[in-house]
Order: structure tokens, then C-alpha cells, then sequence
């Protein structure tokens, strides 16, 4: 729900400028605000930078349902912010300076100063919004603490969709890849002569990044989206040596050590899997249900004349 490009943080304190703590409406200086959320002024500034952000790229005059699209992820902040305050969530100085960090750690040095600038903020500022994200972010976390996934859950959906679980014909390969093709016809010329010597060619000759670990690339088949070059080892016969074959990537030597054949993967091999996409669509309905019970126990009051108002930054 929460992002942290610097944007949307200035938006967000776009928001808390915009709202007195005390409950009440705030002295307001400029254009009227485009909606009042429990009394407390959502400014225009705020959902102009949130509709800037919706409207990149686009040259053309920002629709109604843009506007109400922007206005709504800012009321939206706007509410977890006073549930934060309502409950009291609190963060401490060394969680906002971690997490101020790490914001500053994605750009450049000179980057994030230009950054700054251009949103007419500061450092102190974005300390601030960060607080109240962490604040906001810890609400949502307790809302949707108690959102689990059981096992039966995971099985139940498992026998529900065997075709999500179809596996085709799979290999397991090992590889050695070379600049040239007399590299490659030597190397495989060497591991013919002692195949158990297969990773030890790897380790030494191979240029490719599994190299390292001896040349095995893993578990493959068709429906893996590998290379063509990749695909021709489930024809491979196990245990025996391709001829070299040449690629965009260079000059291989493959060798087919395992197969196993088309089926059902195991529940044991997907259980996981399974358990963190139920978990991600429950949390995902569970916040859409906090935050609608949200707006619902709220007094949202629209001026659509002071929307309409609103018009994305220049570029």
C-alpha cells in the first residue's frame, strides 16, 4: 500500500501540512481544499503531486476520474494516518533513520540532494514523513496480523487445481560454455576421456556463471523458457556428451545426468508456494476490507468545483 519513492513521501507530507493534529480544520492559505477528511484539509497541493504522478507521460488534460483516482490514494493516507494517531502507533528515532538510509542509499550521492531540491523539500521533511509511514505501515501491519493460511488450506487448494501443478518432461544438465569452439571440442574431448572429470572442466574452462559450482545448471524442461540451445538437451540420451553446439552465449558441451518424466509436481515441492500466494491474496483482501471500513466510519466531504480545480505540475 505504501510506497517510498521520494514523490509519494512529499505527497504524504503534502497531506500532513494539510491536516491539523488536534482534529480540527486547519487555517487553509491558497486554493480551497479539495476535500475535508473527519474535518481535517486534504490540500490541493497533495493531490496535485499525486495526480502529476498518475498523469506522467500523458500530454493530455487530466480527467474527472483521474482526479478523484488521485484524490482518493491521498484520503486514503490520510485516514491510516489519523487511525495511527488514534491509536497512538508510535516508531522510534533509530527506525526512521534506518529507513531514511535506505531511501537515500537508492540514488547517487549528488542525486538525492537535486531530488530534494526539485520537490521543494528537505531532509528534516522527508525525516518526518518517513515517521509517519513507519506509523501508518504499523497500523496496517496490526490490521492484518491475524491473517493466516493452514496447511488443509494449502492442501485443499493443491487437489482443487491440478493443472496449475502439470509439470512436462524435465532435465537435469550439467554445462561447459567457451569463447570458441576449439575450446569447447577440447574441453569435451578431455571430459569423453574421464567423464567423472566433467566439473573439474567446468570450474576451469567454463565461462558461464554456474561454472563455478562445477557446471550444473539444475532442473529444466520445455516450459521453462530456456534458450533453444537449452531445450535441444531433452533429447539427450543421459550420461552422454552432447556435440558442440553454438549459441549467442558462446560454445557449449551439455550432459544430461537425471530426468524425470512428465506429471504432477509433488505437493512437498509447491507447498510453499502455495501458502505465500493464499497469504498475499488474503492480506491483500484483508487491507482492502480495513481500509474500506475505514472510509465508512469516516465523514468525507468532496468539493468537486475545488477538485476540478487541481492540475498536474508542469514537467
Amino acid at each position: 500500500m505504501i510506497r517510498r519513492a521520494l514523490a509519494t513521501l512529499v505527497v504524504g507530507l503534502a497531506v500532513a501540512a494539510g491536516c491539523s493534529r488536534g482534529g480540527a480544520p486547519a487555517p487553509q492559505a491558497g486554493p480551497r481544499p479539495p476535500a475535508r477528511v473527519n474535518g481535517e484539509a486534504v490540500g490541493a497541493d497533495a493531490v496535485r503531486r499525486e495526480l502529476s504522478q498518475l498523469a506522467a507521460g500523458d500530454a493530455a488534460p487530466p480527467t474527472a476520474e483521474l482526479r478523484h483516482r488521485a484524490l482518493d490514494a491521498v484520503v486514503e493516507r490520510a485516514l491510516v494516518l489519523q487511525e495511527a494517531q488514534r491509536r497512538g502507533a508510535t516508531v522510534k528515532d533509530e527506525e526512521v533513520e534506518h529507513a531514511f538510509g535506505a531511501l537515500r542509499a537508492e540514488y547517487p550521492p549528488a542525486a538525492f540532494e537535486e531530488l530534494l531540491a526539485q520537490q521543494k523539500t528537505s531532509a528534516a521533511e522527508v525525516r518526518t514523513r518517513l515517521g509517519e509511514q513507519l506509523r501508518m505501515e504499523r497500523v496496517v501491519a496490526d490490521a492484518l496480523a491475524k491473517v493466516k493460511v493452514s496447511d488443509a488450506e494449502v492442501r485443499t487448494y493443491y487437489d482443487a487445481h491440478g493443472d496449475e501443478f502439470a509439470r512436462g518432461e524435465q532435465v537435469k544438465v550439467l554445462q561447459v560454455v567457451t569463447r570458441t569452439r576449439e575450446d569447447a571440442e577440447k574441453a569435451r574431448a578431455e571430459i569423453a576421456r574421464k567423464p567423472a572429470s566433467f566439473g573439474d572442466v567446468a570450474r576451469r574452462a567454463s565461462i558461464a556463471p554456474e561454472g563455478k559450482a562445477g557446471g550444473e545448471l539444475g532442473w529444466f524442461g520445455k516450459d521453462s523458457g530456456m534458450p533453444e540451445v537449452f531445450l535441444g538437451c531433452l533429447k539427450l540420451p543421459k550420461n552422454q556428451l552432447s556435440p558442440v553446439m553454438a549459441s549467442p552465449y558462446g560454445f557449449h558441451v551439455f550432459k544430461v545426468v537425471d530426468r524425470r518424466p512428465a506429471g504432477r509436481q509433488p505437493f512437498e515441492a509447491v507447498a510453499g508456494e502455495i501458502g505465500q500466494k493464499l497469504l498475499a491474496e488474503r492480506r491483500s483482501r484483508a487491507q482492502e476490507e480495513f481500509l474500506a471500513g475505514l472510509r465508512q466510519a469516516a465523514k468525507i466531504e468532496v468539493d468537486e468545483a475545488a477538485l476540478a480545480a487541481v492540475v498536474p505540475e508542469a514537467p
